[in-house]
């Protein structure tokens, strides 16, 4: 079961809610009651989160907050279901323009278009999700699940590796214009830290896989860290010198996708040789699904094991609401 706690500042990041919003929908309607620290301070559910985020889209789709907020989780999603499959394409313009599908729609929309080869709605639609969703949403509930079910359908041949190949670029494109974006705003608007960390991303010598690093530098990089992406397929001596010129704080480096034949050196010695050339107050971060193959190995260095991108969401979430805390006490060996 998911016990994460979440600060009042994380889930307005999180749901897109102002915290003066979030505490009339408490105080008023009773949306969500959230529990207090020692020192009086709210803490969040998952669950919280969860009923907040469907409350947007329940309030976007044209409910009353004041009649949806007493639901259930389940009835929730039951009635936003309901109400994004049942917007008729006849219904009044000024209804379509109040109405915004859910991340699901988005998704099953890119991926009917992706299945007809039609590259150029692909585009449309991702588009539009990236422009009307907030960044973490856009990244965890549509990009996300977007390339699990691609992933799924390509094993079954449901799917054709070029068809794949093209919704990688386009969501390149839209990524990089994102993280561009976010640089721009990080350079009018100071992030939360007094000195904001700076954080590389790349993969391991031979992994040529990048769309996992991009998502994440994606999120590094709207949690305010400076993002420092050095792509795909590094050589373990090259990173450390990269790293160690560009003074980053972190490194986030993505676990093979492919086998270890396809690598120019065994995991275990690249991560080895990393973790005796990069600098010492240089945190070092894995990601993916099989980071458990890399935590037996017999080093001095920690290693903060991050499996997923919700998880990596999570670390973030806690080093920029807790600024001031190094990130290798959060780490864990």
């Amino acid at each position: 079961m998911n016990d994460s706690k979440y600060s009042l500042k994380a889930v307005c990041k999180l749901t897109g809610i102002r915290a003066t919003t979030l505490h009339a929908w408490e105080k008023r309607y009773g949306a969500v009651t959230p529990l207090r620290t020692d020192t009086n301070h709210r803490v969040y559910t998952t669950a919280d989160v969860e009923k907040l985020r469907l409350l947007v889209t329940a309030k976007d789709l044209g409910q009353s907050i004041s009649q949806m907020a007493q639901l259930s989780l389940a009835q929730l999603k039951k009635i936003v279901e309901n109400l994004t499959d049942q917007t008729p394409s006849t219904a009044p313009e000024k209804l379509k323009a109040r109405s915004k599908p859910s991340s699901a729609a988005f998704c099953k929309r890119t991926l009917q278009a992706l299945e007809e080869f039609d590259l150029e709605r692909v585009h449309e639609e991702l588009d539009v999700a990236r422009n009307r969703f907030d960044t973490i949403t856009f990244v965890l509930e549509i990009l996300v699940p977007l390339f699990s079910s691609i992933n799924r359908l390509v094993e079954k041949r449901r799917i054709c590796v070029p068809k794949e190949h093209a919704l990688s670029a386009i969501v390149k494109a839209n990524i990089f214009t994102e993280i561009l974006r976010l640089r721009v705003v990080r350079r009018k608007k100071p992030g939360p830290f007094q000195k904001p960390k700076r954080i590389a991303v790349a993969t391991f010598d031979g992994d040529w896989h990048e769309i996992g690093i991009l998502l994440s530098a994606v999120l590094c990089s709207e949690h305010g860290l400076l993002v420092s992406y050095l792509g795909p397929s590094i050589p373990a001596l090259a990173l450390a010198e990269a790293v160690t010129a560009l003074r980053s704080d972190i490194l986030l480096i993505s676990c093979p996708k492919v086998s270890q034949d396809a690598l120019n050196q065994k995991p275990d010695d690249y991560i080895r040789q990393l973790a005796d050339h990069l600098p010492k107050l240089c945190d070092l971060w894995l990601g993916g699904e099989d980071t458990y193959l890399l935590t037996q190995l017999n080093i001095s260095r920690k290693m903060l094991h991050i499996k997923t991108l919700h998880d990596l969401n999570k670390q973030l979430i806690r080093i920029t609401t807790f600024p001031t805390e190094s990130t290798r006490i959060l780490s864990s060996p």
